[in-house]
């Protein structure tokens, strides 16, 4: 995802004593910096930057621009690889004593902004994020926020990320929501959840990893909140509850319930319901021992 390749792009920046085995192109009279084919890891970074560095009122100041950024990220297994580019990028990096400032880093798809710990090589930072992802195997309009601290070499992530109008692995979504923890390729899902094309709800928990877009959700389980099958939806809004529904035209509905809770023990049964207004229904159930009709609300 852009999100990564932006904070390579950052710490390559910051930190350029962690890549001195590397060489860089910089000219000090035009005050551009050049990466041809800059191999960083999996990564070869082809980019034109332009830069600025003053000192104003005890700080260092650096002004950064780039356009026509291409990364292209190689997996060792494989021969091929995967393009990605960023039209343009900003950024404005403030040093004072041993504190470096990130007063802002912008793309189409990215702002950050936080702080380095020079010294004791800590960072934190906050990022959104907003982009339309197409890729082999994720498409989707892409909005996020994520939290980065720790040590430069150690840190990690927070965040959530929603997907909506989307496709993984050829299977639709309208909307996929993801709140995850951990440290990259990594993450603990908690809270998220996938609603499908078809109306089907699934809650997910588990471990998401970044490392293989092709199984991303590699040990997550999928526990279904609603699902639609032939017309009938398999409701299950808690482990203590469940039922199916089916609509019956445009105000009547069928719906199959059961219940074992210690308030409604045993509390099974069927109802034939009228769509008043809104989601007030006129409900006719018929349970074992006796049957009802009064209004309600919405299963």
């Amino acid at each position: 995802m852009r999100i990564w390749y932006i904070f390579i792009l950052l710490l390559v920046g910051v930190c350029p004593q962690a890549f001195a085995y590397n060489f860089i192109e910089i000219d000090l009279i035009d005050r551009k910096v050049l990466f041809n084919n800059y191999h960083f890891g999996n990564y070869n970074i082809s980019a034109d930057l332009l830069f600025d560095l003053k000192q104003e009122n005890g700080s260092l100041i650096l002004n950064l621009e780039g356009k026509d950024i291409a990364f292209n990220t190689f997996d060792k297994d494989q021969v091929s690889s995967i393009k990605n580019f960023i039209p343009w990028f900003t950024v404005k990096l403030v040093k004072k004593e041993n504190l470096l400032f990130v007063n802002y880093l912008r793309s189409p798809q990215i702002l950050a902004r936080g702080k380095i710990d020079l010294d004791n090589k800590e960072l934190l930072l906050d990022v959104d994020c907003n982009w339309r992802e197409k890729s082999l195997f994720l498409e989707g309009n892409i909005e996020g926020k994520v939290k980065i601290w720790g040590r430069v070499d150690d840190f990690l992530i927070n965040g959530s990320l929603n997907i909506k109008n989307g496709k993984y692995q050829d299977v639709d979504f309208s909307q996929l929501t993801l709140h995850f923890l951990g440290k990259p390729p990594l993450f603990t899902l908690n809270n998220s959840e996938v609603y499908l094309a078809d109306g089907s709800i699934y809650k997910i928990e588990g471990v998401m990893n970044l490392r293989d877009m092709a199984n991303i959700f590699p040990k997550a389980e999928f526990i279904s909140k609603k699902v639609n099958i032939a017309g009938w939806e398999i409701l299950s809004e808690e482990q203590s509850s469940a039922g199916l529904k089916k609509a019956v035209g445009d105000s009547f509905d069928i719906l199959v319930s059961a219940y074992d809770r210690e308030d409604q023990p045993n509390d099974a049964g069927a109802e034939l319901r009228y769509k008043v207004k809104n989601n007030q229904f006129l409900r006719l159930r018929m349970q074992e021992d006796k049957t009802l009709i009064g209004f309600g609300k919405n299963f």
